[in-house]
């Protein structure tokens, strides 16, 4: 089933009587669900796309079903949690042009990969369980045939080793995870079976979501390569919440980028960021190497010209985190670790919590 589901109110146990109406059809839960009444028995392959209704039983606790009732992002985070107890990992999917093996569990429908291999759209995300019924998709069904992700394009760039410079290009797509929430939660699906600590699939309407994509301005279809997400409203500085980066992208320098511009965009709403704690093994080790270079290559620019080896240059902590967008934190753990660099830990008078004196030698 690709695509076009939404949610409807939850069931105090799960309904006998839903049953599959078509082979290889089914929710996004894993359980099967009805067809939507236009639907025949004579329909084509075509209406094997169509929208249809989740079947979900959340919860049968009196309180719970209220507060579902109530509150959609509740029934959405309720639905997070039911489905951490029925993943199982897809061993293969199709993806585009890449046939992609798996890490880590997600709570796609296993009746959606009955061979083990799961067949994903790269246009819209949404999966099936067959080649033909994917092709039939990209053919006739799917909404963003030739179109680029569902949102505002805030950064693109010619591709570095493109044919040439009209043919492909990057460019990073803004979606909004209310106005299309479809999309982000497929999204989310699929981010899910290359990261081990992501919890939240269906949950997306407070969020933000930057997908990295290659666009083919000949073929005008997009190749996503990865992306970052971040909350609309965030008390705490987050400026990025998770970051993937598929396996058939990795090691390209696409990690870097997608981290570099959710530093831009945080200059743009003129504050400072810092991702989510705690990070990864992985992802601080990609942070660390991102605020090393960004710090030393501004200490130099503050340093001014001079060669002499014995000269040295004093910048606050609060200069350069009003020049990178870097949080005070961030900027004193990096530079602890950086040779040549001393970190002073006196304050002065007008700052006392977060200016310190940095002293770079050369």
């Amino acid at each position: 089933m690709l695509l076009r589901r939404r949610a409807t109110e939850s069931c105090p146990q799960a309904s006998s009587n839903v049953s599959l109406k078509r082979k290889g059809l089914a929710d996004l839960c894993g359980e099967p669900r009805q067809l939507e009444s236009a639907i025949t028995r004579s329909a084509t392959t075509k209406n094997a796309f169509s929208a249809f209704k989740r079947t979900k039983c959340i919860s049968s606790d009196d309180a719970a079903k209220k507060v579902v009732a109530d509150s959609p992002r509740a029934k959405w985070r309720l639905l997070d949690t039911e489905t951490k107890r029925q993943m199982q990992r897809v061993p293969v999917i199709e993806f585009g042009r890449f046939e992609i093996e798996t890490w880590y569990p997600s709570p796609y429908p296993t009746h959606m990969y009955p061979d083990n291999k799961l067949f994903v759209c790269e246009n819209c995300l949404g999966y099936t369980s067959t080649k033909r019924l994917l092709e039939h998709h990209r053919s006739d069904d799917c909404p963003l045939a030739k179109q680029r992700p569902p949102g505002r394009t805030v950064y693109e760039e010619a591709l570095p080793d493109a044919p040439s410079p009209s043919s492909s290009s990057l460019i990073l797509v803004e979606v909004d995870g209310m106005a299309s929430s479809t999309y982000c939660q497929n999204l989310c699906l699929l981010a899910k079976l290359f990261m081990d600590q992501k919890t939240l699939y269906f949950d997306v309407s407070v969020f933000w979501f930057y997908l990295l994509c290659i666009y083919d301005k000949r073929s005008g279809n997009v190749h996503p390569v990865g992306y970052f997400s971040k909350e609309k409203a965030n008390p705490d500085q987050y400026n990025l919440s998770c970051i993937v980066v598929f396996p058939p992208y990795q090691r390209r320098g696409y990690g870097s980028l997608l981290i570099s511009l959710s530093y831009e965009l945080t200059k743009r709403e003129h504050t400072v960021g810092t991702p989510e704690k705690p990070l990864s093994v992985l992802g601080r080790a990609a942070y660390m190497e991102y605020w090393r270079f960004v710090l030393l290559t501004e200490l130099c620019k503050m340093g001014g010209s001079s060669s002499t080896t014995t000269s040295s240059t004093t910048v606050s902590i609060q200069k350069l985190s009003a020049a990178t967008a870097i949080t005070p934190d961030d900027i004193v753990a990096t530079l602890r670790e950086c040779p040549g660099v001393v970190v002073s830990d006196k304050s002065t008078r007008d700052c006392p919590d977060t200016v310190r004196s940095t002293a770079l030698k050369r």
